[in-house]
């Protein structure tokens, strides 16, 4: 979907949802075809991290002294624009220039960046992580205002500790309820009284918040976990824990991000014969982190088959994987999110791609199809038409 519209999308007549929770998909073709009718096919996407180095924000800076954001996520804008429901994690704050724009270790980004996502078609980012202080509680204020004025939604921070953690979407007639937690916030304490401005990852709280949701007749609870530890690809015994839990608790989509690795993702079956679909790490999907491992990202796509009587099923699960290109074709930095798949065919003739980008991407393609296997992988339709401006021939095969 484009992001520049308010976020209650898809409203279908005559498809009210009385469903709760994931059902297996022969069940909901088996309502479909009983009513005559197929399923509605539903695309939530989902990506990792989203920040900007000292580097990004270098290069945003113009020559007026204006810090202009744009372009960052054009090579798959329409991927993003193209589901239902985008969501990302963002990594940094918002909290304007008069706080100092910096990257790590306590990230401060151009207010340009929240514009750039908004064009770009995320429509809810989670704003609970281990950088959601690093302005402290105004960068944290500053930073929802700033979402808001692209109306972009978001889960996990609030403005009042008192808020309903809860953020609520109607999808296709769904109720969809979204809860993020955070398991850190880097040491920065929260101010006392307001600890409740972030959501802290702790596991009586968030069974409580996700059995809340489904007894206000949530149809699909989806939860955003920052947690696990750095630079792994495989979780912890501790998050696998906790993520089956979720699930059990009646958390239907579990989106895990903080290790900046992508780790695997499975389906769950519940003790009552529900579904449940867990990623433990969405990895990086805009950085400078530029390391192997760390330069990689993806773009989930799940689909969800959705019958009239309410029935709702993990359908499909895809991934498109993803690289940062970090210079343009003149040298100079630019951070642009690419395709995988779509540019590989274009190495050697590519004007933005030299022969040490195509290497990376080939590494970064075989190190994650290695890590999630070929049976989900979503390959592009077809091959894009490329004038060869360099002089080469040929292509390079994905």
């Amino acid at each position: 979907m484009t992001g520049l519209r308010p976020l209650v999308v898809v409203a279908v007549l005559g498809w009210a949802s009385t469903a709760q929770g994931l059902t297996p998909l022969a069940a909901v073709e088996e309502a479909a075809a009983a009513q005559e009718v197929e399923p509605r096919l539903l695309t939530i996407a989902a990506v990792g991290d989203l920040m900007m180095h000292g580097s990004q924000v270098r290069a945003a800076l113009t020559e007026d002294g204006r810090y202009l954001v744009e372009g960052c996520f054009e090579p798959v804008t329409e991927r993003l624009r193209s589901a239902d429901l985008t969501f990302g994690n963002l990594e940094t704050s918002l909290a304007g220039e008069d706080m100092a724009y910096s990257g790590y270790p306590a990230f401060n980004s151009p207010r340009s960046l929240a514009g750039d996502l908004r064009s770009a078609g995320f429509d809810v980012l989670q704003t609970a992580n281990n950088h959601c202080m690093d302005r402290r509680e105004k960068g944290l204020q500053r930073t929802l205002q700033a979402l808001d004025a692209e109306g972009l939604r978001h889960v996990g921070t609030r403005m009042d500790p008192t808020e309903d953690p809860t953020l609520w979407v109607e999808l296709a007639g769904l109720d969809v309820a979204l809860l993020a937690y955070t398991f850190s916030t880097n040491g920065i304490p929260l101010p006392p009284g307001r600890e409740d401005i972030v959501s802290m990852l702790d596991e009586e709280r968030m069974l409580g918040e996700i059995a809340a949701a489904k007894a206000e007749g949530a149809d699909l609870v989806i939860v955003g976990c920052h947690w696990g530890f750095e630079y792994k690809h495989e979780p912890e015994p501790g998050t696998v824990k906790l993520g089956y839990a979720l699930i059990e608790a009646g958390a239907d989509i579990v989106l895990g991000g903080h290790p900046h690795y992508i780790q695997p993702y499975e389906v769950v079956t519940t003790d009552d014969g529900r579904e449940g679909f867990v990623i433990w790490s969405l990895g990086n999907f805009l950085s400078n982190m530029r390391k192997r491992y760390q330069d990689v990202g993806l773009v989930l796509e799940l689909t969800l088959a959705v019958e009239p009587g309410g029935g709702v099923a993990l359908a499909d699960v895809g991934w498109a994987p993803t690289w940062v290109d970090a210079t343009d074709a003149t040298g100079r930095t630019r951070h642009r999110v690419v395709e995988i798949l779509e540019e590989l065919p274009r190495c050697g003739q590519h004007p933005h791609l030299d022969a040490a980008d195509c290497a990376r991407m080939r590494q970064a393609f075989d190190d994650t199809v290695e890590l999630l296997g070929e049976d989900d992988l979503i390959r592009p339709p077809e091959r894009r038409n490329f004038t060869d401006t360099t002089g080469g021939e040929g292509a390079v095969e994905p």
